[in-house]
């Protein structure tokens, strides 16, 4: 005789407070719309090879070669992942009304976002650690950060109903980060613009003010209005911070036009 399967547990208050999170987003957006605003972990370019050649002479077999790229590339597949399940939990506690469900693609969006942002330096050191450095990877892992930040922000200005205070400054690092990829797959040399400290900072920034809904929300700060202008703030210095930064590789393309 088949056992009676044990009863689903109830979730725990704090899987409850983050999955109402995208719900009260879209309802503290969903009034009409506010007045128009007027108004790189690693950096961009950051090569894994070292000014002397690789950093370790261990050999290693060819699995150990593409594992930094590959951890490169899944960091860029989680960010239009992660957004999808945060587009989800809006849907299931907005128009499903399915308070558990929306609990759950919340939670695993946070997850998603964290790991993915840990794995931010992991895939350098690999490539430092088993001798596998690459002019693919160093192309690739800007890439793949930019990737994983604009599609939760993307994600985030969806939730709110495009709200234009938030939906600009989205705009602006994406328009950023589209011409600095751009000019960097057109040069002769993709890796050849080097990375700046304040391009280091913008990536670090990046992850941690897109996170910070969710970790708002998990600390007890479930009172979306309290703290969403604030974030936007925060969304706003990312812009000017990005446009900032592009500078000196705009600057380093001027002059290497001109050779």
């Amino acid at each position: 005789m088949e056992p009676h399967p044990s009863p689903r547990p109830l979730p725990s208050k704090g899987e409850r407070e983050t999955g109402l999170l995208t719900s009260r987003l879209f309802a503290l957006t969903s009034p009409p719309p506010l007045p128009h605003a007027w108004g790189e972990g690693k950096g961009e370019g950051e090569s894994r090879s070292g000014p002397n050649g690789p950093a370790s002479d261990t050999p290693t077999d060819d699995a150990m070669t593409h594992l930094p790229n590959a951890v490169t590339i899944a960091r860029g597949l989680a960010g239009p992942i992660g957004a999808f399940l945060l587009l989800e939990s809006r849907y299931a506690g907005v128009v499903l009304q399915n308070e558990a469900l929306s609990n759950g693609y919340a939670i695993a969006s946070g997850l998603v976002l964290l790991i993915a942002a840990l794995s931010d330096g992991l895939d350098g050191w690999l490539a430092r650690r088993f001798n596998a450095e690459s002019a693919l990877g160093a192309l690739l892992d800007p890439i793949a950060d930019k990737v994983l930040v604009g599609s939760y922000l993307v994600a985030f200005v969806m939730i709110t109903n495009i709200d234009l205070w938030l939906a600009l400054p989205v705009a602006i690092i994406l328009a950023r980060d589209l011409t600095i990829t751009g000019l960097r797959l057109n040069a002769a040399e993709p890796t050849a613009l080097t990375v700046t400290s304040d391009a280091k900072i913008k990536t670090a920034l990046q992850m941690a003010v897109t996170g910070a809904p969710f970790i708002l929300f998990i600390v007890g700060l479930r009172d979306v209005s309290a703290w969403y202008y604030y974030w936007v703030g925060a969304v706003w210095f990312l812009a000017a911070l990005t446009i900032w930064t592009a500078l000196p590789y705009l600057k380093a393309m001027r002059d290497a036009n001109r050779r």
